[in-house]
């Protein structure tokens, strides 16, 4: 019985020692903050593409009256969106000087929208894809 206490000792003491000094190995699917955060991202924007989506349908059929009551309507869902994409915890990466531009070109898409110009922001695909964008400043 000593022996069987022994040796469960010993290869309990071995296993703790033998983790000593090497780095945990995570299996599994990680995801790191910046990822996180384009997912949450990610989310709102796609929210408001559908948005959008459903207003072009809309828009295709409507009265020039109608057309602005849509515009205006999608430009408060893009304000609330992007409200809510800067409210989101920023992730310490160094990157994260991206994320200013890329809102500041999504804030005059949204302005754009809402005096019925083009609502193409150069350079704002370009940014959001440096990022890790799958979704925001896209489409």
């Amino acid at each position: 019985m000593w022996g069987r206490l022994v040796l469960i000792t010993a290869i309990a003491s071995l296993t703790f020692l033998s983790a000593c000094g090497e780095e945990e190995v995570p299996t599994g699917n990680i995801v790191t903050p910046k990822e996180r955060y384009i997912r949450e991202a990610d989310a709102l924007c796609r929210d408001y593409q559908d948005a959008a989506l459903g207003a072009q349908l809309a828009y295709q059929d409507a009265s020039a009256k109608e057309r602005a009551k849509i515009r205006s309507k999608l430009a408060a869902t893009g304000e609330k969106v992007q409200d809510k994409l800067e409210a989101l915890p920023r992730p310490e990466t160094e990157d994260q000087e991206l994320l200013d531009p890329i809102f500041s070109k999504m804030r005059r898409q949204v302005a754009a929208l809402r005096a019925d110009r083009p609502t193409d922001v150069p350079g704002l695909a370009k940014l959001a894809n440096r990022y890790g964008f799958d979704v925001c400043g896209h489409g």
